[in-house]
């Protein structure tokens, strides 16, 4: 649905609605944020509506590019209510954009340190009072609801993004940095929004510093997304000292009985396999309990079962040096003599970045069925990490 005849230039009680639609349910929300800034306003009480009536006129606008999938990661939905209520403070506390501009850019701009933007609630907490400021600017253009309805259009953003070198159609083959259209988040929209609009002299240094500010913010962001599926934090502490010492982050994990090690095994086709200790249902810990359970079954004591199980996942180690990687029907697993152990590349369904992490143990006697007519977790599949395949070793 389009609201764009709707909104521009008519304005109503609908596109009110519309836009405390669009909102997230937070303190900042609503009638209560707008009721908040008319009293704000009091002795000024047309700048209040200025502002007011450019985000009421497109409210169409705003949910346009919120709905837009030519822009799927912008999320600007997630930060509307705080641009709104930044918006004011801005025109509030700044008599001109370049003041506002300054001020932005020496509170955000910092050439030796990030420590300001560790925190996620900060960093989302900084990009709206960018974003804030950066709207706020079209409040002091002579019709600020045209101003920025035409900003807004999806047309113009994709111009600009591609006029700034923000973004284009294609990715630059020779800028394995640049992004096409569809993958700009809301720190490249920041960027357009702060250049839209711009006479030419007004891309001075205060200016620039500002765009470096959210592109630093933004690569925080990316960094901190990255860690997360790099690490998922139900894995706990990460042994790093004993990547690539696969004895070593099996004995440790069996000591500590919780982490995991990142990179606890290297294989040459596959990269990085991390070991996690995990819980009854995935992880070593896991493996280990099934294989006592297998004794068990076969009627050992509960002592020799626990030793049988340690000696089994102590096999890990060879089993991945000299074996071969085998992938069938998706399913991925190294096979060495008649041991296989399983491995998945996903975590909850995020794919974990040029590593795997071990997920199953399987061992046969001779004249027992092929390793592969039971399920291994599928490449790409949404699973836990365990190893809940039936029993393939024979009783003996």
């Amino acid at each position: 649905m389009n609201f764009d005849k709707a909104t521009h230039p008519n304005v109503g009680d609908s596109n009110l609605a519309l836009l405390m639609y669009n909102m997230p349910r937070t303190k900042t929300q609503g009638i209560e944020l707008l009721n908040r800034w008319q009293k704000e306003f009091s002795n000024d009480i047309k700048s209040y509506e200025k502002v007011k009536k450019m985000f009421v006129d497109n409210a169409g606008s705003f949910h346009n590019l919120i709905h837009d999938m030519n822009f799927p990661n912008v999320s600007l939905n997630a930060y509307l209510s705080d641009i709104v209520d930044r918006s004011f403070a801005n025109l509030k506390n700044y008599q001109s954009t370049s003041e506002s501009l300054k001020d932005l850019s020496e509170k955000f701009y910092k050439t030796s340190s990030l420590e300001m933007f560790e925190k996620g609630e900060q960093g989302s907490s900084d990009i709206s009072e960018i974003l804030g400021g950066a709207i706020a600017r079209f409040a002091r253009f002579d019709d600020p609801s045209k101003a920025l309805f035409e900003a807004l259009r999806s047309d113009n953003i994709r111009k600009g993004l591609k006029e700034f070198k923000i973004a284009d159609v294609t990715k630059d083959m020779f800028n394995p940095d640049s992004k096409q259209f569809k993958d700009i988040d809301i720190y490249d929209f920041t960027h357009y929004l702060l250049m839209v609009n711009r006479e030419p002299n007004e891309n001075n240094p205060t200016l620039k510093r500002l765009i470096e500010a959210v592109k630093d913010m933004q690569k925080e962001s990316e960094k901190g997304i990255k860690q997360k599926l790099e690490t998922p934090s139900e894995w706990g502490h990460n042994y790093s000292e004993f990547k690539n010492d696969g004895l070593g982050a099996i004995n440790k994990l069996l000591e500590t009985k919780k982490g995991f090690v990142a990179g606890a095994f290297h294989k040459e086709g596959l990269g990085d396999i991390d070991l996690v200790w995990g819980n009854k249902d995935y992880g070593l810990e896991h493996i280990l309990k099934r294989r006592e359970d297998q004794a068990l079954n076969n009627g050992i004591s509960e002592t020799e079962a626990k030793e049988y199980a340690m000696s089994v996942v102590k096999t890990i180690p060879e089993v991945i040096e000299k074996g071969v990687k085998v992938e069938r029907n998706g399913r991925m697993a190294i096979e060495y003599q008649n041991i296989r152990v399983g491995l998945k590349d996903n975590w909850k369904g995020e794919k974990l970045p040029n590593h795997w992490v071990i997920t199953g143990y399987e061992k046969r006697s001779e004249n027992s069925e092929s390793l592969y007519t039971s399920p291994l977790i599928t490449k790409g599949e949404t699973l836990p990490l365990n190893s809940n395949e039936p029993n393939l070793t024979t009783k003996n």
